[in-house]
C-alpha cells in the first residue's frame, strides 16, 4: 500500500499541470508556495524572578552531616538549618 501511494505521489509531482493545480489549491487556502501564511508569533518576555540567597558552603556541609551525626545533635542541626534559613530571608527584606 505505502508503494502504492508513494508510485502516486511521484506521478502527481512529475506532472507540471498537477503541480499547477495544486498550487492553485493552496492559495484559495492563504497560503502561497514558499511563504508562511502568518507571521510568526513574537517571544513571549522573560521575567527575571528574584533569586534566593548565594548558596552557603557552611550550610551546605551542615546539610551533608545529617545524615551522619547523632539523633540529638541530628535535631539542634535541624533547628540550626531553619534559623539560618529564617535569618537568610530576613535579609533579603533588609535590601
Amino acid at each position: 500500500m505505502e508503494d502504492n501511494l508513494t508510485e502516486k505521489i511521484r506521478a502527481l509531482l512529475a506532472d507540471p499541470q498537477a503541480v499547477e493545480r495544486i498550487a492553485a489549491i493552496a492559495g484559495t487556502l492563504g497560503a502561497s508556495p514558499g511563504e508562511p501564511s502568518e507571521p510568526a508569533p513574537p517571544a513571549p518576555p522573560t521575567v527575571n524572578l528574584p533569586q534566593g540567597p548565594p548558596p552557603d558552603p557552611r550550610l551546605d556541609l551542615l546539610r551533608a552531616l545529617r545524615p551522619l551525626v547523632a539523633e540529638e545533635k541530628r535535631e539542634r542541626l535541624e533547628d540550626l538549618l531553619r534559623i539560618a534559613s529564617v535569618a537568610s530571608l530576613l535579609g533579603n527584606f533588609k535590601r
